[in-house]
């Protein structure tokens, strides 16, 4: 029982070789003791055999008084549950001889089973949509096989590519509430260029016929109104829609990968020189504005790689008269890119994130309490992935690892209580945690990158990127 849903669980200790009942019951009493400390939980544990109780354990409150706790709140659950649907009822259910408990049930089984009817059944049409649908390779978002690594790995590529050699010029668009704003009209005819069966469009109209919202405040709830535009906000089917939405609305003017990349309403737009990168930026608004889309004038963005030798005249990118702002660094898709193609700013950011992530979990890790085994398991599944994000793509230098290990080091010997002062060798810490040093995992995930790369198909453009 935490501070949260009160919970009454039964630990099965399941296994298959001879143990002593003593070993079974010290392993349940450390599960029981880890739950409470990282759940800041109070725990009754309760051992049985065939023969009865044996043995019991409880946290700080006695035994009793945590067994009437669970009473005493599991009772005020089903009160507030019955008081909150006491007065929905249903219009086959108002007879007089239908008790009012009957009809309390009756609720919300039917909101359970028609939350969960919808789920499946736009996932239903989602599966059947993919089947019968082709997006353009350019679009990455929610597209099986394609990911954000890739998308970042193609981008860092060309910068590569063009270092010491030409200038490149990017232009990040940004369109302004891209989901809340696609016309209904717009979908429906994007579902027709793409030949879906009448049938399947009419189920989707029957989704967004009739829609209504309300506002919560605090003042309380507002009256119903109208969605006439839009997709639905946590609808499995929304994204996919989307998706075939943009495809259609910009497959004319989409160009080759990696000069033109989509990441559902993220688009990155590369050129060689700053004349082309900005008649392109101009087709994509008039292209995406005719079909009700809007971009932003304020967060899209242009960023020039100055990888040429020769100086030229600093000139600007403009979005329908208005100038673009320019940037020296970007993140895109949780990656930074920097105009000089190094990696400095996103070994920063990505050593912020581990450290945002580590005072996330000061409590659990800077407890005594918590085994040091545990701490290293936490850290390896929670902590350093964050820091080590895009890593597949970074051209890392001595600096940057080193970078990593002292931010590394440093974390695990807070974790352990140590300063530098105890002069404890960082192997001796590494082996209480559990913990690899950081540079081999660098090298794990490089290796793993690779081998995925391997395993794509000829004709995806990561696989064409890295080989032409």
């Amino acid at each position: 029982m935490g501070r949260g849903k009160v919970q009454l669980k039964r630990i099965e200790n399941k296994i298959n070789r001879q143990v002593t009942f003593s070993k079974r019951r010290s392993g349940l009493l450390k599960k029981a003791h880890e739950i409470s400390v990282l759940c800041d939980a109070e725990v009754a544990l309760i051992i049985f055999s065939t023969k009865g109780k044996l043995y019991e354990y409880s946290t700080d409150s006695c035994m009793d008084k945590i067994l009437e706790r669970y009473e005493r709140y599991s009772y005020a659950e089903k009160v507030l549950i019955s008081a909150e649907f006491d007065t929905q009822l249903f219009s086959f259910c108002s007879s007089e001889n239908f008790s009012s408990s009957c009809q309390v049930g009756l609720e919300q089984c039917f909101q359970v089973v028609r939350f969960i009817t919808m789920k499946l059944w736009e996932r239903v049409i989602e599966h059947r949509l993919r089947a019968i649908t082709r997006v353009s390779m350019n679009q990455f978002g929610f597209m099986p096989g394609r990911s954000t690594m890739e998308a970042i790995f193609l981008i860092r590529q060309v910068m590569e590519r063009y270092r010491e050699k030409k200038d490149l010029h990017m232009v990040f668009i940004d369109l302004e509430k891209a989901y809340d704003k696609i016309p209904r009209n717009v979908m429906w005819w994007a579902l027709d260029k793409h030949k879906v069966p009448t049938k399947y469009v009419g189920l989707i109209k029957d989704m967004y016929n009739n829609v209504v919202t309300r506002v919560r405040t605090s003042d309380g709830d507002t009256d119903d109104f109208p969605i006439r535009i839009g997709l639905h906000q946590g609808s499995a089917l929304s994204p996919y829609l989307f998706a075939l939405v943009m495809d259609e609305v910009t497959r004319d003017i989409q160009g080759d990968i990696p000069w033109c990349m989509l990441f559902a309403d993220d688009v990155v737009l590369v050129d060689e020189s700053r004349t082309g990168v900005n008649q392109k930026l101009e087709l994509w608004r008039e292209t995406l504005e005719s079909k009700g889309f809007r971009l932003s004038r304020t967060k899209t963005e242009y960023m020039r790689c100055d990888f040429g030798t020769t100086t030229r005249e600093e000139e600007d990118v403009s979005l329908e008269g208005q100038v673009v702002p320019r940037k020296d660094t970007f993140r895109y898709l949780g990656s930074m890119l920097q105009r000089d193609g190094d990696i400095d700013k996103d070994v920063s950011h990505r050593i912020k994130a581990g450290w945002m992530k580590w005072r996330q979990a000061s409590s659990v890790l800077c407890d005594k309490r918590v085994p040091q085994k545990l701490k290293g398991k936490f850290y390896r599944t929670v902590i350093r992935p964050a820091m080590l994000y895009g890593a597949e793509c970074w051209p890392t230098k001595r600096r940057h690892v080193q970078q990593l290990s002292v931010a590394e080091m440093r974390m695990l010997c807070w974790i352990c209580g140590h300063t530098r002062r105890d002069r404890v060798r960082n192997d001796d810490i590494r082996d209480r945690l559990g913990v690899a040093p950081i540079e081999e995992k660098l090298v794990q995930h490089r290796l793993r990158w690779f081998r995925h790369v391997q395993r794509r198909p000829p004709e995806a453009p990561v696989r064409s990127g890295i080989l032409s």
